[in-house]
């Protein structure tokens, strides 16, 4: 069985596929496994596929299935704990499924969750389909963190905090395989639209629980299936809407809501026609009406085995506002502006929430420190140098027997001048010979540049067996320790060291990677001398997101200086 199956639904999107399919296979290196699951693809995408991506596992299906039931038809030939439902026009980052995998791992009662979804074309704006993150008010209108109705607001990092969502979208959706097919799948009579949070409100009901993770973000194109004001798609929203609705509403709200949504849903179809001259749309919303008329009963039994499956009373990301109301109404177009609103009427909300753009730098005493390569572009040294909270920055030199980072003659230079205390890594790549790559980091970290010790970046197995994989590393690290005369700091996550190099590095220093609120503590319970705790951070000087981490306990500094021999 699989750890992570990625599941990519493909039909007709060779030009997506050939751009964003690369990405996905270089970042999710040996976490998961990428499947492409094709609706009978008309357009060359398998031949493209077979010649281009042949790592890529690719699922055959007999006709096109919409994406629900293509899903549904693609998971059940899959072995994995978690899957990842992941649209083809999706751009994913470095790290993003990390994060993911953690809140699963750590937090057993998580169903499924999501990343921040951002725009391709406005990399600094939320994304329409999912933004960072799901809720629906009291008649069933779906609203994100960062998207209401039309208004898409700028990422700024006002929502990046972890919290638990009601839906997660479907163009990036990390689910449990167990709890997939507990509650049926994702409803295949739905076709496409509003499924995603059919399954999720389902879940919800059971008292299992969605959250969002803006420590992974990824970039969306959105609209890949049908444009936004395609009737087709209007007449799909409005009736499934509807039929979710149906299943999922307890007894004592069912009447009472649909008598609004009758209302509402007539008012939606005139204004359309009246205002916005949209005869298309008009015309969809009546037939979603009808349609829904037509086959409401078709889920009798399903309402009746959901309302049975009921755990969870009240279930708070389903708001108990209008969003209409707060929207056109009241002007708060803005999740932000929902926030202030809810706190004036005494709910609850995460601590987080009311403190977003604190770093936690600002808010403890321990030692903290950056790393950066060529991901982050070129930053404004000077400007970081006058950060006084980070002390120390570990540079990307090198990767595998041949690469150079591009930045890091550049970046080396210019964090020395603006006094921070400089290391350099090397991203360690096990089917590439040990000595080729020591000789490929020994041209960049130079001694005299050095003053932490070299740091070793260990996140793949590169498809070796665990005891081929560590008796490699092993001797990697045994080379570097001959050639710089001290151990080097190993890099890793949290989970690869449980599960792989357990009781393996007793005598190096370790920096660990785990993006939660909590400290990490390994299976083995060693001790850690660093913690990297974001891979999200924010930092004047630095256009993108930066890793930050911060030394342990009563660790020092000095513990991580380079012996000048």
């Amino acid at each position: 069985m699989d750890k992570v199956a990625i599941v990519i639904l493909n039909w007709n999107g060779e030009k997506m596929l050939h751009q964003y399919l690369p990405n996905v296979l270089q970042y999710s290196r040996d976490e998961a496994v990428v499947y492409v699951a094709d609706n009978a693809s008309t357009d060359g995408s398998l031949q493209m596929l077979a010649r281009e991506f042949p790592e890529c596992k690719v699922i055959t299906l007999d006709k096109n299935w919409g994406f629900a039931e293509g899903y549904n038809k693609a998971l059940r030939q899959i072995e994995a704990e978690y899957y990842l439902l992941l649209n083809s026009d999706i751009e994913v980052t470095h790290h993003w499924l990390t994060p993911l995998i953690e809140m699963m791992d750590v937090h057993p009662e998580v169903a499924a969750c999501q990343p921040k979804l951002l725009s391709i074309f406005d990399k600094d704006k939320f994304e329409y389909a999912g933004a960072s993150g799901g809720f629906l008010d009291r008649l069933g209108y779906p609203f994100c963190r960062g998207r209401i109705f039309d208004t898409v607001e700028d990422d700024n990092g006002q929502y990046d905090y972890a919290t638990e969502i009601l839906w997660a979208t479907g163009a990036a959706l990390m689910i449990r395989s167990k709890d997939y097919w507990d509650v049926g799948g994702l409803d295949g009579r739905f076709f496409a639209h509003n499924e995603e949070i059919d399954l999720c409100w389902r879940l919800r009901i059971r008292g299992r629980k969605i959250y969002c993770l803006p420590e992974s973000y990824v970039y969306h194109v959105g609209g890949g299936t049908l444009p936004k004001g395609n009737p087709m798609k209007t007449f799909l929203n409005f009736r499934n809407n509807l039929t979710m609705l149906y299943k999922c509403l307890p007894d004592s709200e069912l009447r009472g809501v649909m008598r609004w949504r009758w209302f509402l849903d007539y008012l939606a179809a005139w204004q359309t026609l009246v205002l916005n001259r949209n005869w298309g749309d008009f015309k969809a919303i009546y037939r979603a009406r009808r349609a829904f008329s037509q086959w409401k009963h078709d889920f009798d039994a399903d309402r009746t085995a959901i309302q049975q499956s009921r755990v969870a009373t009240e279930i708070p990301e389903r708001r108990k506002f209008s969003i209409l109301w707060q929207y056109y109404v009241k002007g708060r177009k803005r999740f932000s502006a929902l926030i202030c609103m809810i706190l004036l009427l005494g709910a609850v909300l995460p601590s987080h929430a009311q403190g977003y753009d604190v770093q936690c730098e600002d808010t403890c005493s321990h030692v903290h420190g950056i790393d950066m390569s060529h991901y982050q572009g070129n930053v404004f040294w000077e400007t970081v140098g006058d950060n006084t909270k980070m002390s120390y920055v570990y540079l990307k030199a090198t990767e595998g027997g041949d690469r150079i980072d591009e930045m890091f003659e550049r970046n080396i230079n210019l964090a020395h001048r603006y006094g921070l205390k400089v290391g350099s890594y090397h991203f360690y790549r096990p089917k590439v010979e040990q000595v080729m790559q020591l000789e490929n980091f020994k041209t960049q970290c130079l001694p005299g540049e050095q003053d932490l010790i070299p740091m070793i970046d260990v996140e793949t197995m590169g498809g070796l067996s665990t005891e081929a994989f560590c008796d490699s590393l092993l001797k990697f690290l045994s080379l570097v320790e001959e050639a710089y005369r001290q151990k080097p700091l190993v890099y890793t996550y949290r989970n690869f060291y449980n599960k792989y190099l357990l009781g393996k590095l007793d005598d190096y220093k370790l920096m660990i990677a785990m993006y939660t609120d909590e400290e990490p503590v390994l299976a083995d319970e060693r001790d850690i001398i660093a913690w990297q705790y974001t891979g999200k951070g924010k930092l004047t000087g630095v256009s993108g997101y930066v890793d930050k981490s911060r030394l342990m306990g009563r660790h020092k500094l000095r513990e991580l200086r380079f012996r000048h021999h």
